[in-house]
């Protein structure tokens, strides 16, 4: 929901070599010579390259809060992890860390291109029949909750080193959604409710790339509704995320903080570095609690008016006690679509 409001190697080698020239030159009407060349070339050398890579686990989807729980555990809390390597990984000393705790037993290990749930409650989850998981797809429980404002998650190899480090959040710029749906149920779209159609799931956050940083935000999308996907991967996998808004700004000319009565606003916006993005508008009106189907003004964003992947749009100024919405749209490959909100939030400005 957003708003601005107007208020009064290393290589080592040997090279060693003989040469011996002896020759008689006599002339006596016979010329004889010779020439007696010998050499050894030896090169022997050993050449050692970077140190093997240690294994490697990615984090590539959690679900940090199901909707509808029967009492204050997270039953249906889980954690994916994903081995993108060539070999199996075992797992004997490797653990995870941060705001849970889980120590893998031994004997544990996850196939090549393959992946693992840990679960808070695995009995809980199993019993998820869309899941379709099976006791060899789950291990756990972990230790204590994951939280459900922000948290981070560390995956520990054996000798402590860190595979993978993931932290989320519940707000902006974070998918909303992730957090049980992102409100309650009177704030929630019709399209949402039942809340009771979607206990124990919702939805997760899903990793697009594990080429990319993992604290890259643009790389996590929401879930479809009611569609999470432990130990499958991402269905919309990609090394090419679609950008996203990462950062906003209103502002005025004056340094004065709250914004006056028919002061111009300026929306300073800031986009995610990957993909591609053109046709960027913005959409706003002023709402009036009286009314519905406020009129929507447009106003579309030269691409040149961009420097890098950042910004800058100018709102007219509005009487005293206006609040102003407004959202984002642009093209990021597939038409212009909505890009802020995310279409999964629970609010549509």
């Amino acid at each position: 929901d957003t708003e601005t409001g107007t208020d009064t190697g290393t290589e080592t080698g040997t090279d060693t070599g003989t040469s011996t020239d002896t020759g008689t030159d006599t002339d006596t009407g016979t010329d004889t010579s010779t020439d007696t060349d010998t050499g050894t070339d030896t090169d022997t050398g050993t050449e050692t390259g970077p140190d093997p890579q240690p294994p490697k686990l990615n984090i590539t989807e959690v679900m940090y809060h199901p909707v509808l729980e029967d009492d204050f555990v997270d039953h249906h809390e889980f954690i994916e992890l994903h081995n993108p390597g060539a070999e199996a990984v075992l797992l004997d000393g490797w653990r995870l860390d941060g705001g849970i705790a889980f120590d893998f037993l031994p004997g544990t290990s996850i196939d090549a291109g393959g992946y693992l749930v840990v679960a808070r409650d695995p009995a809980a989850l199993l019993a998820v029949a869309s899941y379709g998981l099976t006791d060899a797809d789950v291990v756990g429980p972990y230790d204590r909750e994951l939280d459900n404002d922000d948290e981070t998650i560390i995956v520990r190899r054996d000798d402590d080193s860190i595979s993978d480090l993931f932290y989320y959040d519940d707000g902006f710029p974070w998918p909303l959604a992730a957090d049980a749906l992102g409100a309650g149920e009177s704030w929630l779209a019709p399209a949402y409710l039942p809340l009771e159609d979607h206990r124990w799931r919702g939805i997760s956050l899903e990793r697009l790339s594990t080429a990319l940083p993992t604290g890259e935000i643009s790389n996590w999308v929401p879930s479809a509704l009611d569609a999470p996907s432990p130990g499958q991967g991402t269905a919309a996998a990609s090394d090419d995320p679609p950008p996203i808004l990462i950062a906003k700004e209103a502002s005025t000319p004056s340094p004065d903080p709250l914004i006056r009565a028919g002061e111009e606003v300026t929306l300073d916006l800031e986009f995610s570095s990957y993909g591609t993005l053109t046709n960027v508008r913005v959409d706003y009106f002023v709402d009036d609690v009286q009314v519905e189907g406020e009129a929507i003004t447009s106003i579309q964003v030269p691409d040149g008016d961009f420097i890098g992947r950042a910004v800058a749009v100018q709102l007219p100024g509005q009487p005293a006690e206006s609040i102003v919405r407004w959202r984002v749209f642009g093209d990021r490959g597939s038409g212009v679509e909505q890009i802020s909100p995310r279409p999964s939030d629970p609010h549509p400005y």
